[in-house]
């Protein structure tokens, strides 16, 4: 009996032992994968807060950048126009000139008449040089006209390249203005998607601070239950030691006085008469052997009592036994320690307080 109480109580601890590791190693695996989770998130997070930052920097660059082109746009915008308007006053002075220098040449000198009178002839060679001078003059002016609309064509021809050149880098910052509002557009929608990421990102972070609480709530509950379970397999190892040392010295006082008695144990055992049940014709046989045992000790302070009847007297773990005092009943037992001649009881219920010599049957 004894080796199968240690066999017991080393089976007991093994198993709190066993509990107790799993208990700590699940809880232990838990803290960890939610320490790498959240670490990992907060890695996340931070990668994403950065590459927003860069796309406000980005995206603040290029408004900064755009706003300069408006601005450089609206002065070559106003330049233009004034060129524009230059070139056609320009041109209008052209046309003019153009018309003028039509015009004359459409009126050609008329042609001297050579009036035949009878002159001398250095009359007629005056004459002569009179309107050969005449005519140098009149081409000599015409020269000068035509010089001076050559230089207005020329000056006209400049501001025609000039316009031209204007134009051109008038386009050229078209173009560089469209690119830069694609890019600003490209770098909104990139940074729409990144805060769109980072807004789903947050709640996932939410849910899984969430489950993350939970998780501790449910780990703080298990050290608790643990702690609980612990210090209760605590109490149960004292109280069954206890218990134990307690039946060990009320089975040693028993044998004591078993050995003092031992005759008359077994006269008592001798004398106890027969009981022959005779049943009547046609009635069927019912035999009801009822024994009844008594109370001899009882511990107020772990909660439980001996009787003297053990596995001899077909007592098992766990039967539930009751207890009278004047044929009425006050208690109800349930057996957790047995030997051979003596039980210890558990007090599952009470009536009335328990005393030594109460029938349990």
């Amino acid at each position: 009996m004894e080796g199968k109480k240690k066999i017991i109580i080393i089976g007991i601890i093994g198993m709190v032992v066993a509990l107790s590791l799993i208990i700590n190693l699940s809880a232990y695996s838990a803290k960890k994968t939610l320490e790498r989770e959240k670490a990992s998130l907060q890695k996340e997070n931070a990668s994403l807060m950065r590459k927003i930052t860069e796309g406000e920097q980005v995206v603040k660059g290029l408004q900064e950048k755009i706003n300069s082109l408006n601005k450089d746009l609206k002065d070559v915008s106003q330049g233009k126009d004034e060129i524009q308007s230059r070139y056609y006053l320009l041109e209008q002075e052209r046309t003019k000139l153009i018309e003028k220098l039509k015009a004359k040449e459409m009126e050609k000198p008329p042609e001297p008449e050579i009036k035949i009178v009878p002159q001398t002839e250095d009359a007629y060679w005056g004459e002569i040089l009179k309107q050969k001078t005449e005519l140098e003059l009149q081409l000599e002016k015409v020269r000068v006209e035509l010089k001076a609309l050559q230089g207005d064509n020329t000056q006209l021809q400049k501001d025609n390249r000039n316009l031209t050149y204007n134009q051109q880098v008038l386009d050229s910052l078209a173009k560089e203005l469209v690119r830069e509002k694609n890019d600003r557009m490209s770098a909104q929608k990139e940074l729409e998607s990144l805060r769109k990421e980072n807004a789903t990102l947050k709640k996932e972070l939410k849910v899984i601070i969430s489950r993350k609480l939970k998780l501790d709530e449910k780990m703080d509950a298990l050290q608790k239950d643990q702690v609980a379970l612990q210090d209760r397999l605590a109490e149960m190892e004292i109280i069954l030691k206890d218990k134990t040392s307690y039946v060990e010295d009320l089975k040693k006082q028993i044998e004591a006085q078993g050995q003092a008695l031992p005759v008359q144990e077994k006269k008592e055992s001798v004398e106890l008469p027969t009981i022959v049940v005779r049943p009547q014709a046609g009635a069927s046989v019912q035999v009801t052997a009822k024994e009844e045992f008594k109370v001899i000790a009882i511990n107020r302070e772990n909660g439980f009592v001996i009787i003297d009847a053990g596995t001899e007297n077909g007592i098992s773990q766990g039967s539930v036994l009751h207890v009278y005092r004047d044929a009425k009943p006050i208690a109800t037992l349930e057996a957790i320690q047995l030997r051979a001649d003596i039980t210890a009881c558990d007090i599952k219920q009470e009536i009335a307080a328990i005393a030594a010599g109460d029938i349990v049957k």
